[in-house]
């Protein structure tokens, strides 16, 4: 495996993301915008006495237009279109006229990072997963941290290489837990953690129960340490258990097959239910084929081969919400199939 951490190394990692990060409470009256597209606005903390300013990026940019309801980004923010002095004019006008609405303002050096309700709680990386890594501890197990992104969103698997809960049906050794955990910084999702499937012999990663009740998926508003303690304690369990059913799902996905004929169909309902983009339905279609070729069973593919399509074309995605998606897509297909095979519906035509 490359790029392994453990998950003191993830925490140190997210301490240095943080240490040029501040935030600031305001108001939206108090926002001011110059010609050269910098944020300006006096903190609450000073009794609006101190001033701030940041270059907003992207993502605060869209925040900003939403909560003062201004033109659409992609007209406010072309110069060809509206002019940096018409852009200002607008937005301190909007900001004036507008609803005076509580704001939380979290930058990274000079760069803006999120414009947030006030009613946003932190709960930041290096807190979430210093929680996870004192759960983890007290199941006593070995773990790895796999594929980590740290950053404004939080990405990575944790794994536990010492339980195996069954052995590959391709005979590339042993199936093993991880809890897939990600949180967001910037408003856009959850603290969460999900079940997690990886094999010895790659870097798959399938991600399960995302929207399960054993899954944890929190929103940060009205937290508190305290009771996040024990909700990613929880959690944990709950992605370990999740964790167990995708390993059993996973070694009863060979005996599940399916029509060569109908591969294409399969895999473009399970693209448009989750909106992949074409070049991912496409990559995923051309693992699945070479996977059923490569076990020397392309005229019977199984849901085995559309499974380790999925995870091994995801794995190759740069982008990380498209890559989470396409995981907890391959983690859904798994567990849907499975679920109907255990229950001994022909959901797809299975051969006996």
């Amino acid at each position: 495996m490359t790029n392994k951490l453990s998950v003191q190394e993830l925490q140190e990692k997210a301490e240095q993301y943080a240490s040029d990060c501040a935030d600031s409470f305001t108001n939206s009256e108090q926002l001011r915008f110059d010609i050269n597209g910098n944020l300006i606005y006096k903190t609450k903390e000073s009794n609006y006495d101190v001033g701030m300013r940041g270059q907003p990026n992207d993502l605060a940019w869209s925040q900003l237009v939403g909560r003062l309801d201004a033109p659409p980004v992609s007209w406010l923010l072309k110069d060809e279109r509206c002019t940096k002095e018409l852009r200002a004019k607008i937005m301190n006008n909007l900001a004036v006229t507008r609803a005076k609405d509580g704001l939380f303002i979290r930058h990274k050096g000079d760069t803006v990072r999120a414009v947030l309700s006030d009613e946003y709680t932190r709960f930041d990386n290096v807190k979430f997963i210093d929680l996870i890594g004192q759960a983890i501890e007290h199941l006593g197990y070995e773990t790895v941290v796999l594929r980590p992104v740290v950053g404004d969103h939080l990405s990575a698997y944790i794994l536990m290489p010492q339980i195996t809960f069954n052995q590959d049906p391709n005979g590339h050794g042993g199936l093993h837990p991880a809890v897939y955990v990600s949180n967001s910084e910037v408003g856009t999702g959850a603290a969460r953690t999900a079940g997690g499937l990886y094999l010895d012999y790659c870097e798959n990663g399938s991600i399960h129960g995302w929207k399960a009740e054993e899954a944890l998926a929190v929103r940060h508003r009205f937290l508190s340490v305290g009771a996040m303690r024990s909700i990613v304690a929880s959690g944990i369990a709950g992605a370990l258990k999740m964790s167990e059913q995708a390993a059993k799902d996973y070694v009863a996905a060979q005996d599940i097959h399916l029509e060569p004929v109908n591969l294409k169909g399969i895999v473009d309902k399970w693209a448009t239910k989750y909106g992949l983009t074409v070049g991912a339905k496409e990559n995923w279609l051309a693992a699945a084929i070479g996977e059923s070729s490569n076990q020397g069973r392309k005229p019977d593919p199984r849901v085995l081969d559309l499974f380790n399509g999925a995870t091994y074309s995801a794995k190759l995605i740069n982008s990380v919400p498209e890559r989470e998606l396409v995981e907890r897509m391959a983690g859904d297909m798994l567990t849907e199939y499975g679920s109907n095979y255990r229950n001994g519906q022909a959901y797809i035509n299975r051969r006996r």
